[in-house]
């Protein structure tokens, strides 16, 4: 294939990530970023997912087998702890304005300038292999489309692509010296270039199980059983060191701290990308394992299996789909290199070479330009040296073999930063100590024997040990064989790097600021809102402050933070008095965000009298902290105890009001059903005394209607007084055997007369035998107010019917084909009085007691009441009793 088609091809592709890049940046200038889609965000991460990824995973797996797969399960069995940890994490970057792992390890153990550089130095022997090996990826593939490449130009095509990554980050990263800016077009980037190397990966890979195989069972068939073996076993004690590494990496590496802290708008999408995230990283291994078996069978023994991928299309003879690799293997590369370097460079600028200028130079020396300059020199510094540490030391290694080495170099953080988050007392000698420790065992047990490799060390020392001690052998220290060179390297070191870590924190205590951030960082969620208790102590004058955040963030930024906190708090901030503790704490904050939190902290101290926070200090403040937490408890306690009283009250309130009308709707309603009576029966005995002369018949007629009178009163005295005796439970109840049909008929025949001259037909459905225990006169009364209440409520020829049924209870039913009950009222149906308060508008007959008096009587007998009904169609009430048991008449 021609070079320079790939090389305009790269150039091509570069410039698309630029035009993607430019209008994100556009559109998040005019107020329509879409840097916070979630699903933009889950996608960035996915630079996780490198050209070791791309290529690597496919030689790993036919070395290895299945081991390659621990890469990607430590990511996603640890997703579920990201909704705290990383919520966590993003939560205090964004109020502490921290936007590096070198910074949050420092800020947390007191703003540390030996702990930011130890962090950052660590992090550039740990990573720039790393990139390294990206370049190496790039520059293998070309030479594998393109075999005469080093013919054709005078220098590397890795150098060149070096140039073009160069070009890209300095003109679309490093344009302001605040470093907590999103990069609205850097992510856009990122985002893209994760969807064109799975796309490229799986359609690649597709071709080769389905164009060149006849699928993934015609490559299995292809493949002898013996070397199927490795893809069907996990076997090893590297798998749960793999796991651990990749877990840690997906953390602490530079480029995904970066991505997934420093660029994260918004906690909310981590929900979005704890399912996504995990979906892509198994969606790019799909055809890992078809590609490594059909590589072995049709390549095995002449090529390297880390480039499998793109032979197998070139074997082919399909230019197109060969092509296509490169592309999803460039993308791969770039997006990490890219991520990377301006993650390892700002932690350079902030954290080593600012710090030397304000050391060893006037402070105010540093300014807003150079600062961005020396950032910018910074980029050129770190991807020269991945550069030239690819053409010195990668090309004697697979892939695979150097990226997890540098996973290895990031698991050293691990403890630190979970520590940090989980161990209040942990103290910054601990921390310093656990990383040295750490690293040293990394360095001695995976770098050296690397070093030997490529002849820069005797190698002697991998066979004997150094000076003959064979204890101290780099690839069995202290005598101790692994089958697996990573796996020997990461037990040890994590191993002297926990140790270090509680020791230094044994010996050794907090100063005063630490104990500040101690407390902020492992009890965040309690202090979250209370990020001003981080309180800076001592003497500095305002206008040297000003000056200072003029010089790093521009003057029109600082004049415009200095308005808005007095805006915000009220303090007044002349220009030639003592500056306020807070603005003191505020403006590092700001200063932070663009230099790093070491190098802040180094200014501040440069312009001021600074004091450390001693324990009384503290005290006093959680002292402070306490009672106003005490009183804010207090005040809501009594705030929520008089709106239980007021609620009470307002329902007490409302009780009585409402027993207030039932009164007198009662009253009304006694005296008016009173009245009604006491009037006939005046006026029937008035004729009886005033005619003496009535004829015996027209007498017995008015002494009849004084009889029924007088017996309306008594049915009314003696429901207001059942009605009493029940309520207050005085009411004599005496249990015995009933057949509940005879009662029922005994009912119905006293209404016979009523019946029949209303014309109404009253139907009895009662099987025989329906025995019950029960007070006979009790449910009488039941019956005769339900049979009562349908004759009253049926218009004249229609139908009353009652049913009983039911097997361990028996259920009655008395239907009529009245106006019904509207709905509103059917939950009131059985309020005493209801009827009484209805009476004032609608004057029905009755007192409202018999349906009351009714429930409470079916409820002694541990029955339930229930009606339904329809309007216009007609109500049926139902109540259910207990059957009669042999056991009542022993008892009774």
């Amino acid at each position: 294939m021609n070079y320079w088609l790939i090389i305009l091809i790269s150039a091509i592709y570069l410039g698309l990530l630029s035009l993607v890049a430019y209008f994100a940046d556009r559109r998040s200038r005019n107020g329509k970023s879409i840097q916070g889609n979630p699903y933009i965000y889950a996608l960035s991460l996915a630079v996780y997912c490198t050209a070791w990824t791309y290529y690597g995973s496919v030689g790993k797996a036919a070395s290895d087998g299945l081991s390659f797969l621990a890469i990607y399960l430590g990511p996603i069995i640890g997703m579920p702890l990201w909704l705290f940890l990383v919520i966590r994490i993003v939560k205090i970057s964004n109020a502490l304005r921290i936007n590096t792992l070198a910074d949050f390890i420092a800020t947390r153990f007191g703003k540390s300038t030996m702990l930011s550089v130890l962090v950052t130095l660590l992090c550039i022997i740990g990573v720039v292999p790393y990139v390294s090996i990206q370049l190496k990826a790039i520059d293998s593939s070309i030479k594998v489309l393109a075999p005469n490449a080093d013919q054709i130009l005078l220098f590397d095509s890795a150098l060149l692509v070096v140039i073009l990554l160069t070009a890209f980050i300095l003109v679309f990263t490093f344009r302001t010296v605040d470093s907590t800016k999103k990069h609205h077009g850097l992510v856009s980037a990122i985002a893209l270039e994760s969807v064109v190397k799975l796309a490229a990966f799986l359609l690649v890979g597709g071709f080769i199980t389905f164009g060149m195989f006849d699928g993934f069972e015609d490559i299995f068939s292809r493949v002898h059983e013996d070397d199927l073996v490795k893809y069907t076993t996990i076997e090893g004690s590297s798998w749960p060191v793999l796991l651990f590494l990749s877990f840690s990496a997906v953390f602490f590496l530079p480029r995904q701290f970066h991505v997934t802290i420093a660029e994260n708008t918004t906690p909310s999408n981590i929900k979005t990308a704890i399912w996504l995230f995990p979906a892509y990283l198994l969606a790019i291994n799909l055809f890992v394992i078809p590609v490594a078996l059909g590589g072995e069978y049709m390549l095995s023994g002449n090529v390297d299996p880390d480039m499998y991928l793109i032979e197998l299309p070139l074997l082919a003879g399909d230019q197109f789909w060969a092509l296509l690799t490169y592309i999803g293997g460039f993308s791969a590369a770039t997006g990490m290199i890219i991520v990377s370097t301006i993650a390892i460079s700002m932690m350079a600028s902030n954290n080593l070479v600012i710090p030397l200028i304000i050391k060893g130079y006037n402070p105010s020396k540093i300014n807003e330009r150079k600062a961005l300059m020396i950032r910018r020199v910074s980029v050129i510094v770190v991807l020269f040296s991945s550069f030239f540490y690819f053409k010195f030391v990668s090309n004697e290694f697979p892939l695979v073999a150097i990226g997890l080495i540098s996973f290895a170099a990031v698991a050293q953080f691990t403890p630190v930063v979970l520590a940090s988050l989980f161990w209040k007392d942990a103290t910054r000698q601990g921390a310093i100590f656990s990383l040295i420790a750490g690293f040293s065992v990394w360095f001695y047990t995976l770098v050296v024997p690397g070093i030997v490799k490529v002849g820069l060390l005797p190698a002697d020392l991998l066979v004997s040990g150094p000076f003959g001690i064979d204890w101290l052998n780099p690839t069995s220290l202290f005598g101790m064989a692994f089958d697996d060179l990573i796996v020997h390297g990461t037990f040890w070191s994590i191993f002297f790097n926990i140790s270090f870590l509680i020791v230094g924190t044994l010996f050794y205590s907090q100063s005063g600021n630490e104990r500040n951030y101690a407390d902020f960082y492992t009890e965040y969620y309690k202090y979250q809102d209370q990020g001003n208790k981080l309180v800076w102590k001592g003497t500095m004058i305002q206008r040297d402050l000003r000056r200072v955040m003029e010089n790093i963030l521009g003057k029109g930024i600082a004049t415009l933070e200095i308005n808005s906190f007095k805006k915000k708090t009220g303090i007044s901030l002349d220009e030639d008095e003592e500056v306020n503790p807070l603005f003191v704490t505020h403006a590092e904050k700001l200063l932070t965000g663009a230099i790093g939190a070491s190098s802040a902290r180094m200014l501040i101290a440069s312009i001021s009298k600074e004091e450390d926070i001693e324990l009384s200090d503290v005290v006093a403040l959680l002292r402070e902290k306490k009672e106003i937490s005490k009183l804010n408890e207090l005040l809501s306690a009594k705030s929520l105890e008089l709106k239980q009283q007021t609620d009470e009250l307002a329902t007490a309130n409302a009780r009585l009001q409402n027993l207030d009308v039932e009164k007198d709707d009662f009253i009304s309603t006694v005296t008016h059903e009173m009245r009604t009576p006491l009037t006939s029966i005046r006026a029937m005995t008035e004729i009886i005394h005033d005619n003496p002369e009535l004829s015996e018949e027209e007498r017995n007629r008015f002494l009849g209607i004084v009889v029924d009178e007088t017996e309306r009163m008594t049915r009314l005295i003696n429901q207001v007084l059942d009605l009493e005796k029940l309520e207050s439970g005085q009411l004599d109840m005496h249990f015995e055997q009933i057949d509940i049909c005879e009662l029922i008929q005994e009912v119905i025949d006293s209404f016979k007369g009523i019946l029949k001259e209303r014309n109404l037909t009253l139907d009895l459905s009662c099987p025989s035998n329906q025995l019950v225990s029960g007070d006979y006169d009790r449910l009488t009364q039941v019956m005769n107010n339900l049979i009562s209440n349908a004759i009253k409520y049926s218009a004249d020829g229609s139908q009353v019917s009652i049913a009983v049924d039911g097997n361990d209870s028996l259920t009655v039913a008395v239907s009529d084909q009245g106006k019904g009950i509207e709905s509103e009222n059917i939950d009131r149906i059985f309020d005493k009085f209801f009827q009484a308060r209805d009476q004032t508008r609608k004057k029905p007959k009755g007192t409202g007691l018999g349906l009351s008096i009714t429930k409470r009587i079916v409820n002694m007998h541990e029955g339930e009441i229930w009606v339904t009904s329809e309007v216009n169609k007609g109500s049926t009430f139902y109540f259910t009793l207990a059957r009669f048991k042999e056991e009542m008449e022993m008892i009774n």
